[in-house]
């Protein structure tokens, strides 16, 4: 049988919490975003701005179909979770198109089935969008010379 997380949480001492919970919002390789069930900012970690290039103050305290419009975001993970009330995953694209990042919204629910929040996980995916697109590059290269090499 599993034990219950909540309860083995409860049972660590409060400031072991308190570190530990700091040290999960700041984890140093994932962007978190935190809205509320209107799609309002409530929370980023430093990640998430250097992911995004986005400062805090354009986010916090505003709802990401705001932000979308603006340009600051290709879409909103957020905006679909609350429309649909389903985890979903979305590959975006800085407004500067130099990086790429993957986004997890996960929905909160309360008793009643409805969303009260969303947490957004970014990932930065750039390396690997570049590497494929190099990838492609030497291939398309690699067919070309095969081509050259058949017709001499």
């Amino acid at each position: 049988m599993e034990p219950n997380n909540m309860n083995c949480w409860m049972q660590l001492p409060e400031n072991l919490q308190t570190v530990l919970m700091d040290h999960l919002l700041q984890n140093p390789f994932v962007g978190l975003n935190i809205t509320d069930g209107e799609g309002r900012v409530l929370y980023l970690n430093q990640m998430h701005r250097y992911i995004t290039g986005n400062t805090p103050e354009s986010h916090l305290g505003r709802k990401m179909e705001d932000i979308v419009s603006e340009g600051l975001a290709s879409e909103s993970a957020t905006s679909i979770v609350l429309k649909t009330g389903k985890e979903v995953i979305i590959n975006q694209q800085t407004p500067n198109r130099n990086n790429y990042y993957q986004v997890k919204a996960v929905p909160i629910k309360n008793d009643a089935g409805q969303v009260d929040y969303v947490i957004n996980y970014l990932i930065d995916t750039s390396d690997l969008v570049k590497l494929r697109n190099n990838l492609q590059e030497v291939q398309t290269q690699n067919e070309l010379l095969q081509k050259r090499l058949k017709n001499s």
